[in-house]
């Protein structure tokens, strides 16, 4: 219990460095509302079972399409090699590691309904394999990872995916003979 610990404040730390350096170039000035809008923010950190990479979210705002963004970047344990792991897109979210590290599985909005996804990782070389695949297909508002999935997570073993999901029905009814 006390190594976990230890890795996510070393992975929150190792984050938070590659966020890059402070221009302490630019003068001191109030922040304006388009500065503010720029600012990425970075989270989430997950490291590899076999500790060599880190996993993260980055976050941002895409002004033209008045929208918040995040992908998935990666970072080795040693900060030497970075990369994206998925393009920015609305809702993406929820870096997990498989068990034995070969498979990142991620919450994606991508389809227009949140879905999980995972994406092939060679740890040992640093690439990804293939592009991402979904793992769920929710198509409609029917069955849906509930909106309680940011607070409650999800969850991996070597054989199942625990997600939190929310199944909602609706009946149309119709009335007559309602003037009476």
């Amino acid at each position: 219990m006390r190594m976990t610990s230890l890795r996510r404040v070393v992975a929150g730390a190792a984050v938070l460095l590659l966020a890059g350096p402070v221009d302490a170039a630019s003068s001191p000035h109030p922040l304006t509302p388009e500065e503010l809008l720029r600012v990425q923010s970075v989270g989430n950190p997950q490291v590899s079972p076999d500790g060599s990479w880190v996993a993260y979210v980055v976050s941002s705002n895409n002004l033209e399409a008045d929208e918040a963004r995040s992908a998935i970047w990666m970072v080795s344990w040693d900060g030497t090699q970075r990369l994206a792991l998925t393009a920015a897109a609305e809702g993406t979210s929820k870096p997990r590691w498989s068990p034995d590290g070969r498979i990142l599985y991620f919450v994606s909005n991508r389809t227009g309904v949140a879905n999980i996804w995972g994406r092939r990782f060679d740890t040992s070389a640093g690439t990804p394999i293939g592009e991402p695949f979904p793992v769920t297909s929710f198509r409609s508002a029917q069955f849906v990872l509930t909106p309680r999935t940011v607070q409650m997570d999800i969850a991996i073993t070597p054989t199942k995916l625990l997600l939190p999901m929310s199944e909602s029905r609706s009946d149309l009814w119709m009335l007559d003979q309602i003037d009476r």
